[in-house]
């Protein structure tokens, strides 16, 4: 029930922060991470939503750490639900987009080129 929840608020917090509503998406981003067990599939994604809401409120120090964990867990599961390759493009886009942000032009590309080439597991 707790994951359920979880996950419900982790949707709230992705759904916040496509309306540019930071604030928010911080808090259901927060909330579903407090309820979700660690080994849930999702989580990871949270946690870069976390990070994702944090970038959008310009506390970068705070971000960046979030969304590189929540790419590493997310590529560690990847290959156990289909829907988690979605997830990692998107959490990529996040990390792009957090370079560009803090105008680091030299890492955004690394991570264009790095998300191009990632061999997805089968």
């Amino acid at each position: 029930m707790r994951n359920m929840q979880g996950n419900t608020l982790g949707l709230l917090a992705v759904g916040l922060l496509f309306r540019g509503r930071y604030d928010e998406a911080e808090t259901a981003a927060r909330e579903a991470l407090a309820l979700c067990n660690v080994g849930d599939l999702k989580r990871p994604y949270w946690v870069s939503a976390l990070g994702a809401a944090l970038l959008g409120q310009a506390r970068y120090s705070e971000a960046e750490p979030l969304l590189l964990q929540g790419y590493e867990e997310s590529r560690r599961v990847e290959g156990i639900h289909p829907a988690v390759g979605q997830r990692v493009k998107e959490i990529g886009g996040w990390i792009v987009r957090f370079y560009e942000t803090t105008n680091q032009p030299e890492k955004a590309q690394r991570w264009r080129e790095r998300l191009a080439t990632d061999k997805r597991p089968p």
